[in-house]
């Protein structure tokens, strides 16, 4: 998809709270590919690739947010919403298997995007053999969140057979747009509607203290926000044994997660009032829910491990925070930041240093394609604009995942060293829930 085949610009809107905050922090951070979003599919089959192609234009077609710019207009940042044009789906060859499709991959992810100029979203086909295929999506986050990355996935199978066959397809009109969504967040800010939540924030934040986790290396001037990862394996009779232990019970297998991640890192740093990042789909409507967008949203769980707590009574507090947080989930994590006013230093992020990401393990979706076999591709981590997070997958009542820490202040040792952690906090919590932490 060249510039030139996406020139004519039909609308500009303000841009959503999310997209101002990623055009602010890729100016901070320029030439990095810290924001990129990556799907990857292998075809294994007879595949066309002009048909994929074709499939691929009509899902930019159909998502005015995936041929969208961001751009400077006056004091404000506005999205630039472009026509529809043919979207190129380069073919390269790889003759080295899945290994170097997967290498290939990352090398590809590291080319940045040029919000002002776009387009926003690029994909390659990976060609390994004449039957065998990677797709390989990459997507700025600033129009893209990992569930519409499924939303993608599952409109290029859908319509793949019709793009071939030159039949109609199955989808239906999309109800709104991603822009609609920012307007419509804009307007419930400016009408005070969200006054409540926005104080609950505020008060809940006060006060709150950076995390300061031992660096095995000195902070460098400039980063590189590369990784270093884990693997997480929990089993199930663990978590569902602890899922039992807080009073009241409501207890689901990611509050689980966070209360040992919290332990976890106030043991590491020393510090037993701290916050976690704990992010959310964003998606209050049904109706949004079949959109690609920049719509998950981050909320800061704020734990207090002082007193010495039962890991029994500090996940009763979690769940307690938790179900407050998502009950008040509409507020921006931007104006989060600000109504808390916590401290700020140049290279750190405001409110939460860390990330826990729990996902439920539900199939994508993918519509079947005659002859082909589909299989969603695992990309490691490139990037991490985090000091540390914590991504994993619940699977009925077992949890597995990855620890990764920024490779710019931690070695891989320390990386495996907090994933046996987390993995022996919840066993001894399980067999004692009640003796203290």
């Amino acid at each position: 998809m060249t510039q030139t085949e996406m020139s004519e610009e039909l609308f500009s809107l303000p841009a959503s709270f999310g997209q101002k905050r990623m055009w602010l922090l890729e100016q901070a951070g320029s030439g990095t590919a810290l924001y990129t979003m990556r799907a990857a599919l292998r075809l294994r089959g007879p595949l066309d690739p002009g048909a994929l192609e074709r499939a691929l234009t009509e899902v930019v077609a159909r998502h005015e947010v995936l041929r969208s710019v961001l751009r400077l207009d006056g004091n404000d940042i506005a999205q630039v919403v472009r026509a529809p044009g043919q979207v190129a789906l380069p073919v390269v060859e790889v003759p080295g298997g899945l290994e170097a499709a997967v290498a290939l991959a990352a090398e590809l992810s590291r080319e940045p995007f040029d919000l002002a100029a776009g387009p926003l979203l690029r994909c390659t086909l990976l060609r390994l053999a004449e039957d065998d295929h990677v797709l390989l999506a990459l997507v700025h986050h600033s129009v893209c969140d990992g569930m519409s990355l499924g939303v993608l996935l599952r409109e290029l199978t859908a319509l793949y057979e019709p793009c071939l066959h030159g039949t109609a397809h199955p989808l239906e009109e999309l109800p709104l747009q991603y822009a609609d969504y920012a307007v419509w967040l804009r307007e419930q800010v400016a009408s005070g509607a969200l006054e409540e939540q926005l104080a609950y924030w505020g008060g809940r934040l006060a006060g709150v203290r950076e995390l300061r986790l031992p660096a095995d290396l000195p902070r460098p001037a400039v980063r590189a926000w590369s990784a270093v990862s884990a693997p997480v394996k929990v089993a199930a009779p663990v978590v569902r044994q602890l899922r039992l232990t807080a009073p009241g019970g409501g207890v689901t297998a990611s509050m689980v997660a966070l209360a040992a991640y919290a332990v976890v890192l106030s043991r590491w740093s020393g510090q037993s009032d701290l916050v976690v990042g704990l992010p959310v789909a964003g998606r209050p409507e049904v109706d949004l829910e079949p959109l690609v967008g920049f719509f998950v949203n981050t909320l800061p769980i704020r734990v207090d491990l002082s007193g010495d707590p039962s890991f029994g009574e500090l996940l009763a507090q979690v769940r307690d925070r938790c179900v407050e947080a998502y009950s008040r989930a509409d507020v921006p994590f931007e104006l989060m930041v600000e109504r808390a006013h916590p401290d700020r230093r140049a290279g750190r992020l405001p409110l939460a240093q860390t990330l826990l990401n729990v996902q439920q393990s539900v199939p994508l979706g993918l519509a079947a394609i005659t002859g082909v076999t589909l299989e969603p591709v695992e990309l490691p981590y490139t990037a991490l604009q985090f000091d540390a997070v914590a991504d994993l997958v619940e699977q009925g009542d077992a949890v597995t995942g990855h620890v990764s820490l920024s490779a710019d202040l931690f070695v891989a040792d320390t990386a495996a060293l907090v994933a046996r952690s987390l993995s022996a906090v919840l066993r001894a919590a399980s067999a004692a829930p009640g003796t203290p932490l």
